[in-house]
């Protein structure tokens, strides 16, 4: 997703899931000041994930969403 008007675009980063990670401990870590929240992070996780729980298994991969800003 790229929006023009602000120049900041919304990337993905894959990560590999470990044994005990949760989404709450990967939003801390992740999360930018863009979110309002450590929800909406959460939210957006699920979203681009088409997951429809918070339960991640390890072993699996996630993309995690991040905020890039274009210099003009």
């Amino acid at each position: 997703r790229y929006t023009r008007v602000t120049g900041v675009q919304t990337c993905a980063l894959p990560i590999s899931i470990e044994e005990g990670d949760t989404l709450w401990d990967i939003a801390n870590e992740y999360k930018t000041e863009e979110y309002a929240s450590t929800q909406a992070y959460i939210d957006e996780v699920l979203a681009m994930n088409n997951l429809n729980t918070d339960v991640i298994v390890d072993g699996t991969n996630l993309l995690i969403p991040y905020y890039k800003v274009n210099d003009y």
